[in-house]
């Protein structure tokens, strides 16, 4: 009859026979490092006039996490408490297509005017797209040239936050014709960026010179591009996005 051998533990195994050579079949392959940091995280906030500043970056994962009111451009907009009326502060989505402008003038000159009239009433601000370039600068860019009446507000926003705010031509082209801000060269000419706006499902952006096109999806997204419905309230699982405006 053999002898029965004797099952070791592996602190005794170690001990015994020292640490054992190679990886255990079973031990878990460490994680792959992948950088992490963005071009929106090392985005300083944007200087406007007597102290007063503004920040910028994403909509979804803001590196601001103290501000008073958080301001949208992207369906990819986090979930935030000031979404909540029960909760102090605000935040809301402003939709603006990628590498476009918005559709609404008007709604869009009232918005600035609302930015503006907060930050010098001390309130902390942050807005955002998706890397807080394209749409943000347009953004940033509109509101320098209604707070401080620089007319190179474009190139403002490009040296005192990024270099890469205000991406298309058709930005530019917008500012100029809305705002009379002078035209520079876009940082970026064409897009192709992709968001889901719910599981499963998800469309695609793009921008050639001058035209936004979206592509099929599985479910018809036209009512995304309503101009009458420029600031929503959108009930989702888990969050509400929209507006928290205390009247």
């Amino acid at each position: 009859m053999s002898k029965k051998k004797k099952i070791m533990s592996l602190s005794e195994y170690v001990s015994e026979k020292g640490k054992p050579k190679g990886k255990a079949k079973n031990t878990p392959k460490e994680p792959k490092k992948f950088a992490s940091q963005r071009c929106f995280h090392s985005h300083p906030a944007l200087p406007i006039k007597d102290g007063l500043v503004v920040y910028g970056g994403s909509c979804s994962s803001p590196v601001i996490k103290d501000a008073d009111i958080y301001v949208g451009f992207d369906w990819g907009m986090g979930s935030f408490s000031q979404m909540y009326p029960w909760h102090d502060g605000e935040a809301f989505l402003f939709k603006i297509p990628d590498m476009g402008v918005p559709s609404n003038v008007a709604e869009f000159k009232l918005m600035i005017h609302y930015i503006a009239e907060n930050i010098v009433a001390g309130k902390k601000i942050h807005m955002g797209c998706i890397g807080g370039h394209g749409r943000t600068g347009l953004v940033m860019a509109a509101l320098i040239k209604h707070m401080t009446g620089e007319v190179d507000a474009t190139n403002y926003v490009r040296k005192h936050y990024c270099k890469k705010a205000v991406e298309s031509a058709k930005q530019i082209d917008w500012l100029y014709k809305n705002f009379k801000i002078k035209k520079a060269k876009p940082a970026k000419t064409f897009s192709t960026v992709g968001f889901s706006d719910s599981p499963g499902q998800q469309s695609l952006w793009y921008e050639d010179k001058y035209n936004v096109m979206k592509s099929q999806s599985s479910r018809d997204t036209s009512d995304m591009l309503d101009s009458d419905k420029q600031i929503h309230h959108i009930p989702v699982t888990g969050s509400v996005w929209g507006s928290n405006r205390k009247k």
